[in-house]
């Protein structure tokens, strides 16, 4: 008589199915699988509440700063100005090119702003669209077509003022910034 007995399946043991154990050691592929759901199902639960607040303007907690939205072509003449002088001293400009440059800003920020108020419009449009009763695609669609509207229209005067600015400099400065624009590429 043969005292042998079968060996029972450990965690490292190869089961008959050819893996280790049928449940797996702590769950597995199937506790991987649900670990990474929760990961993702977290990750866009922490992105639907902090993004909106982001770019909602107000900064995070209402106060102004850097994160508020301009709330007028002055405010965002104001931040352009922020910029700019950074730029001029980048680029080492002119008390000329500064004269020059500012003109085109000063062009540039009422338009950009009213661009922005459209903006505003057509997301107060699409929530509108998107709230209501019964989702109309016509009204949806409508939406679509002024937003390309107005990113047609505001990327056009964008270039032509980039253009305009970047006839101003010199090309010893403007091949400085394409160095500067190849470096924050990277």
């Amino acid at each position: 008589m043969s005292t042998e007995t079968p060996e029972t399946p450990s965690s490292s043991t190869p089961s008959a199915s050819g893996g280790r154990c049928a449940k797996g050691a702590k769950g597995g592929r199937r506790g991987r699988r649900l670990f990474r759901l929760f990961l993702l199902l977290s990750a866009v639960g922490a992105g639907a509440f902090f993004l909106p607040r982001a770019f909602a303007g107000g900064g995070w907690g209402g106060e102004r700063g850097c994160h508020q939205s301009a709330q007028s072509a002055h405010d965002l003449r104001e931040r352009a100005e922020w910029g700019a002088s950074w730029f001029y001293d980048e680029i080492d400009a002119t008390d000329a090119q500064r004269a020059q440059l500012d003109a085109v800003l000063d062009e540039a920020a009422p338009v950009a702003f009213g661009f922005k108020q459209e903006s505003k419009a057509l997301k107060g449009q699409l929530a509108d669209a998107l709230s209501a009763p019964q989702v109309e695609r016509a009204a949806l669609e409508e939406v679509r077509l002024d937003g390309m509207d107005l990113a047609d229209r505001a990327t056009a005067k964008g270039f032509d003022w980039l253009a305009r600015a970047a006839a101003i400099l010199t090309p010893a400065q403007r091949d400085g910034l394409r160095g500067e624009w190849d470096q924050r590429q990277r």
